[in-house]
């Protein structure tokens, strides 16, 4: 007797991406959050280290554009944001 496949229903398909994409936008917000409530710089890095490996656990977070180095030099420095502050900032390096 032939196997049939049943399909996945939609629903169960956008919780899981929504559980597993983490963009960049959600995480500078994250950061943010914690830059805000927190002063001891250890503390901020306790708080952030599990949102950046959230968002490292998938390869397609950064836009493709940002994944090209600049031809002739040893790497490239992207900034993909700073707060208006300057308090705290993201940056590729390529």
């Amino acid at each position: 007797m032939p196997r049939v496949m049943r399909s996945v229903p939609a629903t169960l398909l956008q919780e899981e991406y929504l559980m597993t994409h983490y963009p960049l936008v959600q995480f500078v917000n994250d950061v943010d959050v914690v830059v805000r409530r927190e002063s001891r710089p250890p503390l901020v890095v306790q708080q952030v280290r599990p949102l950046l490996q959230r968002l490292l656990a998938r390869r397609d977070w950064l836009d493709n554009r940002y994944c090209q180095p600049v031809p002739g030099k040893p790497y490239t420095q992207y900034l993909l944001h700073t707060p208006p502050d300057d308090a705290w900032s993201v940056v590729a390096f390529v």
